[in-house]
């Protein structure tokens, strides 16, 4: 039975119940992972009042959120925020507003977010832990792509600075038994396997400069990431 039909079977007329009917409704299927089906149904079949209620309005910019759809959660948000004189609520909109330019790696914009949190607020804490979270980006300290793959070009050198000491091994000692491999079949006038050892030795020793920069890059990656996991915000209301 769609939700619609069940209101209306049970003659459901008051504002607060629908709402909360609603409401949970979206948190079922966003806990059943079922977010794309819950912005269609908002989209296609809820009422207007409802779809424009700022509680129901926010679940929806919350599955937005899990779905990486950060520009269209923020526009809702952004949207919420400017039409709410409640200031518990604008504080909890606020802090999702921040946590989604946060995942866009926009850090210093979801800092003065989070500074909009009032004194008095029962997110002030929360926000003043993620402030200092954010500022500790600026003690990493990145690895550069472009020197990675310059160290590569001695195998094993790139993966090193990157931080896969393993990987750097394992490339150091591939590249080395190619190596060895062309040497002794030239050696030995075996030039067809030589010609094969070469071009796969090559191949490697060309893929590792190609690797040590992505790894450079992974671990940039990595690092941001791991502030954003440091961030935290609540999103159940």
């Amino acid at each position: 039975m769609k939700i619609q039909e069940f209101i209306y079977d049970n003659n459901l007329t008051d504002v607060a119940t629908k709402r909360e009917i609603y409401t949970n409704y979206i948190r079922c299927l966003s806990a059943m992972d079922k977010l794309e089906e819950a912005i269609f149904e908002y989209e296609v079949s809820f009422p207007k009042d409802i779809k424009e209620d700022p509680l129901i309005s926010t679940e929806i910019a919350i599955c937005h959120i899990q779905l990486k759809n950060y520009l269209k959660s923020f526009q809702i948000l952004d949207n919420v925020a400017k039409n709410s004189s409640d200031t518990v609520f604008f504080s909890r909109i606020t802090m999702l507003k921040a946590k989604v330019l946060t995942q866009q790696y926009k850090w210093q914009e979801a800092k003065e977010s989070f500074m909009l949190i009032p004194k008095e607020s029962f997110y002030k804490q929360q926000a003043e832990e993620n402030i200092m979270v954010l500022q500790s980006e600026q003690k990493i300290k990145y690895k550069k792509p472009i020197l990675a793959g310059v160290l590569g070009i001695i195998p094993g050198c790139g993966y090193l600075y990157a931080g896969h000491k393993q990987t750097a091994l394992s490339a150091l000692i591939i590249n080395a038994v190619f190596g060895y491999a062309t040497y002794t079949s030239i050696k030995n006038n075996n030039y067809g396997v030589a010609a094969l050892t070469s071009t796969l030795s090559l191949a490697f020793y060309v893929g590792n400069i190609q690797g040590s920069a992505k790894s450079a890059k992974r671990y940039n990656e990595s690092k941001k990431q791991d502030i954003n996991n440091r961030v935290n915000v609540n999103f159940n209301f």
